[in-house]
């Protein structure tokens, strides 16, 4: 007997496996395609001539120091805090091209004190933190004075050529004060202001500033300098070279720490020619990278949301570069509104534990970045009149009254101080000013290399 074959029932049931198949196969590429998509780091872009502010909260001027009154000098390019007395106010300490050293109270800008230095002109100043509180300040003539937080003199050294930068280490459980002049490096003893040891084995004049760190784990923070052809690591205890890195356009003379997940450190050092090289503790080669525009600024190291290490640079154009670390990666660039430079900075203003890029340029445009995407969150112009001031000084974040809020300090060529905050209300913000988690922008061993903890 033949037995009959429905061939509609077989076609039916053929059609709907081959379709079962297709539509998995299909299934697993769009999930391939979606790994692919949201995995891979993907360089964006940020056209800033096109862009709209997000504006999470507004500015608000704390105070401005009057220079017609105040007179803390001209061309104020250099500016710290700290809390330099007992009432838990971290006062401003400012310091003039044309030599007057100067502080403020943070709170109001009220003149604490006015030092007319005998050493001008001024290349920087350095403050040494409790319980010493000094102020220690450098010249082009090879003078180094230390200052009280009262603003008396307290000692001054004659050094032998321009001091390029001073440096703050521990040093058996002690401040280590470290002078960067052209031809040596010295160590000082800030208590006795006498110098007490010299380093001149360098192969060229020195002109960086001094990154202090404990790179071999002894418990004594090293140096890291550097002269036109070479970076070097020098004991902090013995002032012997650690190591030597040979390296070509370091006009930028500044360097940054970060670490990765495994708690390795590594040195990022920004060249002239435009690009950025990694070295690890022992001064080798780790990751380099080229971006094709000048670097003079050092980078600022921040944490991500999925705690990766990540860095931002800025280039001499303006431009704005951000770094995933863990992954080597580039991860967004932000193109320069304006042909000025940018200082930077960084601070959580609304609590998320991602913090902001605050920037400011020499005409006085104040911004605040995502540090996640490079785009704008708000911006101000500081200056009134930018054709005949501009803004010359280092930018500082910190809560300096003590009110729970982050200022923002900067100062320009006409003797003016700006202070501001910018105001966000979120329910992080909440949460953690309610659970007393507050936050200062750390200035480790002295030196603003971008690091930032939660104290």
């Amino acid at each position: 007997m033949i037995k009959k074959i429905d061939l509609n029932k077989q076609g039916l049931k053929a059609f709907f496996y081959n379709f079962f198949i297709i539509w998995n196969l299909l299934i697993i590429i769009l999930l391939i395609f979606l790994n692919i998509y949201f995995s891979s780091d993907k360089i964006k872009k940020v056209d800033a001539k096109k862009e709209i502010p997000q504006e999470w909260g507004q500015f608000k001027i704390k105070w401005k120091s009057n220079s017609k009154y105040q007179r803390i000098g001209t061309k104020v390019f250099s500016i710290a805090t700290e809390a330099m007395n007992s009432d838990k106010i971290r006062d401003i300490v400012t310091l003039s091209l044309d030599g007057i050293l100067a502080s403020l109270n943070g709170k109001n800008g009220y003149t604490l004190f006015k030092v007319n230095l005998p050493i001008s002109p001024c290349t920087h100043i350095k403050i040494i933190p409790k319980p010493f509180r000094r102020i220690l300040i450098g010249s082009t003539n090879g003078n180094i004075i230390c200052i009280s937080s009262s603003g008396k003199k307290i000692w001054e050294l004659k050094g032998v050529s321009k001091v390029f930068s001073i440096g703050v280490a521990r040093k058996n459980k002690e401040f280590n004060i470290l002078a960067n002049f052209s031809v040596d490096l010295r160590f000082i003893n800030l208590l006795k202001g006498k110098f007490e040891q010299y380093i001149n084995s360098f192969k060229n004049p020195l002109f960086s500033e001094i990154l202090t760190y404990d790179f071999n784990n002894d418990k004594n923070d090293d140096a890291i300098v550097g002269d036109t052809e070479s970076i070097y690591c020098i004991d902090g205890l013995t002032g012997n070279i650690l190591w030597r890195k040979k390296l070509k356009y370091l006009y930028a003379g500044k360097f940054s720490i970060i670490t990765d997940n495994n708690s390795d450190i590594f040195l990022l050092v920004p060249l002239y020619n435009g690009k950025i090289i990694v070295l690890n503790k022992s001064g080798i080669d780790v990751w380099e990278y080229e971006i094709n525009e000048r670097l003079v600024n050092a980078p600022v190291v921040f944490k991500n949301k999925k705690n990766q290490y990540c860095f931002v640079q800025s280039t001499i154009q303006g431009s704005i570069i951000c770094f995933n670390f863990e992954k080597r990666k580039k991860l967004w660039v932000r193109e320069a509104l304006s042909s000025s430079s940018v200082k930077m900075g960084m601070c959580d203003f609304n609590y998320d534990d991602v913090p902001e890029i605050v920037t400011i340029d020499k005409y006085g445009k104040l911004s605040i970045i995502r540090s996640d995407n490079g785009n704008i969150i708000d911006t101000l112009s500081v200056l009134e009149n930018p054709q005949f001031e501009n803004i010359i000084s280092n930018i500082v974040i910190d809560d300096i009254d003590n009110d729970g809020n982050f200022e923002i300090v900067i100062a320009s060529d006409k003797g003016n101080v700006y202070v501001y905050t910018y105001v966000v209300v979120t329910k992080h913000k909440f949460w953690k000013i309610l659970l007393n988690k507050k936050r200062r922008w750390n200035l480790y061993g002295g030196n603003i290399n971008g690091n930032f903890k939660f104290n």
